[in-house]
């Protein structure tokens, strides 16, 4: 009993030591942050202390706010002990005025934070934006368009009465780009609300392809309120459009894999005329179908025998059109070798050498490794076994470079190679 009792003594004397836990260890001021009430078109910016309560260094690998309007401004490293601040700044500008709530991700080394998965501790930032006028539609937002039609054109009307009473006025001062046309026009005294409306012109032709973000900044006469900003986006086609991209994900070689890409016209004109198709005929094989007036569809296939690894490219399609020659998909494709090894790279002991080795595992789709070497020769002494390759170290950690060679009888991965690393 009196044994019992002096074992559960030194548990109690020894668990506080348990509980505080060796490493890296991240303690938040406040995770309840409220920045609280501004204007419109204003920023706000809170402080959070941040401290290392461990003692090995915490590593801030990064902190990233939900929402793009929040920039965070963090210290990297923490020493045992130190304190230091998360300064979080949010601008209004790129959020409508009403009650703000974003999250705030800090990812560091400290594995007893656990709040979205290992690593990473989660904030709430709160708080509301006022505004002394509205602005409707927030933005001009022009969905897709077309090159070669006409030019898109939005309105938005900014009103307020508490604003008409101090004579509002706006004046743009963001420099714009040549693809954009912009007025400021004070509301007839008659209408039923006072205010400007601003008149956005988008030059379809001189708009860059593809998705089109930016934003319009106006300087007010309103001193608690002088500065509000409009976004623009647009998703500008050429008249004849493919896919953004086309991806295959992760295809196991010589099974290969098919996808189908639609090429469209979107001017309202007939007729697409593929005249030829270019791409890697090494990994690909394209093919064209008609399937209306308006649609081509085209057939892309992975080769069964394409080379392994990554792929990154492109199918260009070349249209027999007075407007438009080509239209071009890119292409994206993980092709898995058919000798996969386990672990792909053999990280080897400091010091020791257990002659029972490590193992390397080996499956083979269709084939069979012949021979295994170590290069330089002589760095470790590798074998053949069913189904894995053991590797027994030498006395000497390899050197840079080093490696071991799988020879097969799998057309187009004759050789393997798998890295010998040193710890």
């Amino acid at each position: 009993m009196r044994r019992a009792t002096a074992c559960s003594l030194l548990l109690l004397a020894l668990a506080p030591t348990a509980a505080a836990g060796q490493g890296p260890r991240l303690k938040v001021g406040e995770k309840e942050l409220d920045f609280g009430l501004i204007m419109h078109g204003q920023k706000a910016e809170v402080k959070v202390p941040l401290s290392n309560v461990g003692d090995e260094p915490l590593v801030l690998e990064r902190v990233k706010p939900s929402c793009g309007c929040t920039v965070a401004s963090y210290p990297q490293r923490l020493a045992p002990g130190e304190e230091k601040e998360l300064v979080l700044t949010f601008d209004s500008r790129e959020r409508p005025p009403g009650y703000q709530s974003f999250r705030i991700a800090i990812y560091s080394n400290d594995p007893t934070q656990r709040d979205l998965g290992r690593y990473c501790t989660l904030l709430a930032l709160r708080g509301e934006v006022k505004t002394v006028y509205r602005v409707a539609p927030h933005g001009a937002y022009f969905g897709e368009v077309v090159q070669g039609l006409a030019n898109a054109k939005k309105t938005i009307l900014v009103t307020g009465e508490e604003a008409a009473a101090a004579g509002f006025s706006a004046k743009l001062t963001s420099q714009l780009p040549d693809y954009l046309r912009v007025r400021v026009v004070p509301l007839p005294a008659d209408a039923p609300r006072k205010g400007v409306r601003i008149d956005v012109e988008l030059l379809v032709d001189r708009a860059p392809l593809g998705q089109l973000d930016t934003f319009l900044d106006f300087e007010t006469n309103i001193t608690v309120q002088p500065v509000f900003r409009v976004m623009v986006a647009a998703l500008v086609n050429q008249r004849i459009a493919g896919p953004p991209a086309v991806h295959f994900g992760s295809v196991p070689r010589a099974k290969g894999a098919l996808r189908v890409a639609p090429i469209e016209r979107r001017d309202g004109e007939e007729g697409i005329a593929v005249a030829r198709l270019g791409y890697d005929a090494t990994r690909l094989r394209v093919q064209a179908k008609t399937i209306s007036k308006q649609r081509v569809e085209l057939e892309i296939a992975v080769l069964p025998d394409a080379p392994p690894g990554p792929y990154a490219g492109f199918v260009d399609a070349y249209i027999d059109d007075p407007h438009q020659r080509l239209v071009r998909i890119p292409v994206y494709v993980n092709i898995l070798p058919r000798v996969r090894v386990r672990p792909a790279a053999l990280l080897l002991p400091s010091a020791g050498n257990p002659r029972e080795g490590f193992p390397l595992r080996v499956a083979v789709d269709k084939g069979r490794i012949t021979a295994v070497r170590a290069e330089p020769a002589g760095v470790v002494e590798a074998r053949l076994e069913e189904g894995r390759i053991r590797v027994v170290p030498g006395t000497e950690p390899p050197p840079q470079g080093a490696h071991l060679v799988l020879t097969t009888t799998v057309p187009g991965e004759e050789e393997v190679t798998v890295p010998l690393l040193a710890p």
